[in-house]
């Protein structure tokens, strides 16, 4: 069966649209197949994008956090270990100028405490008992300062005041018992006074020896009267240093803290600020002067 030309043109043109129109549904559906396929890689990747920051975003917030805590906790030791320094630093040169201070202030005190003693034992041996003044009343007054105790309740103020008050106490005994010896003293030279005439009078044959005789004890009554008011001075100036040296001991033992200021508490016994001024050279040349003088 044979096609004429026209036939096979007109095949060939239906051929022709339907193909196109193929080929049309085709392009339209790959299209819309591509736009899906867009859209969703679009909404894919949106989806990773928003997953990744908010994943980066809390990492860095965590290594942030963890950062700034190491940070702080290394400047916390840091401080804490240059305070612990200086605090140490600083008390060792306290404690340095305070030893120095002590041995400066102690050193004179019990050589001039001591030169009294000795001043007093050695000028005054037979007008004044020396048990009357000192061993007795060094053991009293050590009793006295032995009971006292600082303790953190009772007011520095306060405490001052009272170890004033008992040195005051015991110069007040002291040079009453002086001024009683010098009075008794007068007496005694009154009472031998009236005598020195009745010898000049039965002595006329030499007289200037019977006025230098009866010159001679009243010249020493005055020389001793003018001892014992320099050494009641030099006593007053004395406990007054010793008032001054045990205020500057407290105020030191205040500035201290707890642990140092209260060294009993760590079960270590330690003799009291006060009971230090009593050196043990001090006891011994009191003891020996009144072995002497008994």
């Amino acid at each position: 069966m044979a096609f004429t030309q026209d036939e096979l043109q007109s095949l060939n043109t239906i051929l022709e649209q339907k193909l196109a129109t193929q080929r049309h549904e085709l392009e339209r559906t790959f299209d819309l197949r591509l736009q899906g396929l867009r859209r969703d890689f679009e909404q894919r990747i949106a989806t990773v994008k928003s997953d990744v920051l908010s994943t980066i975003s809390q990492r860095l917030i965590d290594q942030h956090a963890r950062t700034r805590e190491m940070l702080v906790q290394n400047f916390e030791a840091q401080h804490a270990r240059l305070v612990e320094s200086v605090e140490q630093s600083l008390e060792l040169q306290q404690q340095e100028q305070q030893r120095r201070l002590e041995a400066s202030i102690e050193r004179p005190l019990a050589a001039q405490l001591l030169a009294i003693e000795q001043i007093i034992h050695q000028r005054l041996p037979s007008l004044i008992p020396s048990t009357e003044f000192f061993p007795d009343d060094i053991e009293e007054g050590q009793a006295q300062f032995d009971t006292i105790e600082v303790q953190t309740e009772i007011p520095w103020d306060e405490l001052a005041t009272l170890v004033d008050h008992a040195l005051e106490e015991r110069i007040s005994v002291l040079q009453e018992s002086i001024l009683t010896a010098v009075k008794d003293l007068q007496q005694s030279l009154i009472t031998h006074m009236p005598t020195a005439p009745s010898t000049s009078a039965q002595g006329n044959a030499s007289p200037s020896a019977n006025s230098a005789s009866g010159a001679q004890p009243t010249a020493d009554a005055t020389k001793n009267i003018e001892r014992l008011e320099h050494l009641i001075e030099a006593m007053q100036v004395a406990m007054t240093a010793n008032s001054s040296l045990i205020s500057n001991r407290l105020y030191h033992h205040q500035q201290l803290p707890l642990e140092r200021a209260h060294p009993t508490q760590n079960g270590v016994h330690r003799p009291s600020a006060l009971h230090s001024f009593h050196s043990p050279r001090t006891r011994s040349t009191m003891s020996e002067s009144s072995g002497t003088d008994e």
